[in-house]
């Protein structure tokens, strides 16, 4: 009975709904937004327009801050990090980097991905016959495991034809060898 008037009332007010109570609804919560909130998103959107930024109490928030991300680096293991030490980093990061800044950066990253030394460059990777012939097997024996014990033939049978279309291409190398 309630939910039959529940649904009344509802289809009562999307008929007597219209445009100019819309208008009122948004007129009404327009004027609930304080100052202080479209500072705050300004302040987001285009800092130069926000003369005077006063949502919170900035100064304290960020020392707040400071003083947690030392304490976690502290049972981090970084013993020696403290409330200057944060200021100073997070600070560094502020700043703008300038285009010797950059230029230093991009020296750096070419200087790491210089070619490695003679004796410094890994061995490359080469499948061999016996560690192939080896993995082979595995399969086989995981293969043959699951089709002598799994009550759904079926499902071992498409297993097992999956796991042989993946491996084709190791197996025609290993034939070509």
């Amino acid at each position: 009975m309630r939910q039959s008037k529940e649904k009344a009332n509802i289809k009562e007010f999307w008929k007597a709904f219209n445009i100019k109570i819309a208008i009122d609804i948004i007129r009404d919560t327009w004027n609930d937004v304080t100052q202080q909130c479209l500072n705050r998103v300004w302040k987001n959107i285009w800092p130069a327009v926000v003369n005077d930024f006063r949502g919170f109490a900035a100064d304290e928030f960020i020392s707040d801050a400071r003083h947690e991300i030392a304490e976690m680096a502290k049972s981090g293991g970084f013993g020696q990090v403290d409330k200057e030490n944060m200021a100073e980093l997070l600070d560094s990061h502020r700043e703008e980097l300038s285009n010797e800044d950059h230029l230093e950066l991009d020296r750096e990253r070419h200087e790491e991905e210089e070619p490695m030394e003679e004796n410094e460059r890994p061995s490359p990777r080469v499948l061999m016959m016996k560690g192939m012939a080896d993995v082979f097997k595995l399969l086989d024996g995981y293969l043959a495991f699951f089709d002598e014990n799994d009550s759904n033939r079926e499902r071992s049978a498409k297993v097992a034809r999956l796991m042989k279309e993946a491996n084709a291409c190791f197996t025609e190398l290993y034939r070509e060898k």
